[in-house]
């Protein structure tokens, strides 16, 4: 299932074509099956609850976008919090989160294939993008975020990465 934004314009539509990509890459030609949704908010969750991240579905609906071993994986976009202007467009550090069970998406392999996952996101980023950090495990994944829902969820057959980027875009209202 996919989560686009529409009428998406500036740095939204920007994410809409990141959730393309995934859509026809992991989910039409590798078979993944894995939900990509738009935007993760920092959300404050409660007195004990710290920030948590969550993703806009649909009206008033959020969802927390921590691994769901209901479904094969989920892919989120977090923004950097300060957007640099270069040149007449803007820049926004921009990590894209994994949350996968590979057992879902190995094709029942005997093994851990996480750098496989990594590597297959990796090279789709990179057609598209200059890859610029690589992020492993909850804590770094997660950082800023209350983890202790997750934080023994890294272990076969779950595995958490992100991939940093510098995302560009104009922020204009037409969608280029």
């Amino acid at each position: 299932m996919i989560y686009p934004k529409t009428n998406a314009k500036g740095i939204d539509y920007k994410i809409n074509l990141w959730i393309s990509r995934f859509d026809e890459l992991l989910n039409n030609q590798s078979n993944w099956g894995v939900d990509i949704y738009h935007k993760v908010y920092r959300e404050y969750a409660g007195e004990s609850g710290g920030i948590a991240p969550y993703t806009f579905l649909s009206v008033k609906d959020y969802k927390p976008v921590f691994l769901n071993d209901k479904v094969v994986g989920e892919i989120g976009f977090l923004l950097g919090t300060v957007r640099s202007n270069v040149s007449g467009s803007f820049s926004v550090p921009m990590d894209i989160i994994f949350s996968l069970n590979l057992d879902k998406i190995d094709d029942g392999s005997t093994q851990r294939e996480d750098e496989k996952a990594i590597i297959t996101a990796q090279n789709i980023i990179s057609k598209y993008a200059e890859v610029l950090e690589v992020k492993t495990t909850i804590p770094e994944v997660f950082r800023g975020f209350n983890i202790e829902r997750i934080k023994r969820k890294d272990m076969q057959p779950f595995l958490n990465f992100s991939i940093s980027i510098n995302l560009m875009y104009k922020n204009i209202c037409n969608g280029l």
